[in-house]
């Protein structure tokens, strides 16, 4: 390559560089290639910085809000050894959003009294935000005694025990909805004992369609989910299966039109409380009265 070829080379560089299209004088060239290299520079500096200052501020508003999580539920949950608490998440201003515990959130009894009374109770009842699930695992029930109010009028979709408390005496009003129409809730599954007893609204949903339950439960005391009207073939058949064998004078109060329409024998028949599916299970229960309403 000859030397006009190569300094040829270097001015196009050169003019590429700093957006010039003039042709540049041999005597301008050591000065040119300084612009060239402090506007290079200076592209690098400026895109270092930018990109340090995302990364930086990425870095710190991460560890920010590590930071305000941490302290607030460190002390909220008392470092993860808060058992119960009355109105612990309940009122408006809890939200599937901002329900986001740090530890295991157990309920639990202090001195054979619930502290775990409304425990959920209207959580976000303006119902602003898309309803809660409560998966199995989710909440410790090991140490429930009495279950009050617990997730009355609650922006719930799902609740699911994990575990049949051994000392769980009484169940009143947890599942009730006040305005029974607004409830989002679906689907339960519980974990009860045949001494566990129920008030008369503790299961009012209307919404209510899929019921289960831990494996070994029994209900052993009067029970009503007339107002469950929705309720599935399989959730009926849930229920009636658990019922105890040794109970005496108890009745399990269901709704007919929940009845009929899951155990009809045909599409729009609606003849479910005469089929012969129904039937059975009630025979298999002869010590319970299975009221229909």
């Amino acid at each position: 390559m000859s030397v006009a070829s190569a300094l040829t080379d270097i001015a196009d560089e050169i003019r590429r560089q700093n957006e010039i299209t003039d042709k540049i004088p041999i005597y301008d060239m050591p000065q040119q290639i300084f612009f060239a290299c402090s506007k290079n520079y200076n592209q690098g500096r400026e895109q270092g910085e930018k990109e340090g200052y995302e990364s930086g501020y990425k870095i710190g508003h991460d560890e920010g809000e590590q930071a305000k999580y941490d302290a607030f539920w460190d002390n909220y949950q008392v470092n993860g050894t808060r058992i119960g608490g009355y109105m612990l998440f309940a009122g408006v201003g809890w939200n599937s959003e901002n329900y986001k515990p740090k530890y295991k959130v157990a309920i639990g009894a202090n001195a054979g009294k619930t502290i775990s009374d409304g425990m959920f109770e209207r959580f976000d009842n303006l119902q602003a935000y898309a309803p809660l699930e409560i998966n199995e695992g989710d909440i410790d029930f090991s140490r429930a005694t009495v279950l009050q109010y617990t997730f009355r009028n609650a922006n719930i979709a799902k609740i699911e025990m994990d575990c049949i408390p051994p000392n769980l005496t009484k169940m009143t009003s947890v599942f009730t909805m006040n305005s029974i129409n607004s409830s989002k809730l679906k689907t339960i599954k519980l974990g009860v004992n045949e001494n566990t007893t129920y008030d008369a609204i503790c299961f009012r949903i209307t919404t209510l369609e899929n019921v289960s339950f831990i494996e070994g439960s029994v209900i052993g005391n009067n029970i009503d989910f007339s107002y469950s009207k929705k309720l599935t073939r399989e959730s009926l058949t849930n229920i009636i299966s658990i019922l105890s064998s040794t109970a005496t004078g108890k009745t399990i109060t269901l709704s007919l039109s929940a009845v009929n329409k899951a155990f009809e024998t045909s599409e729009g028949a609606n003849d479910g409380s005469t089929s012969a599916e129904w039937e059975a299970l009630e025979a298999s229960k002869t010590n319970w009265t299975i009221s229909l309403i």
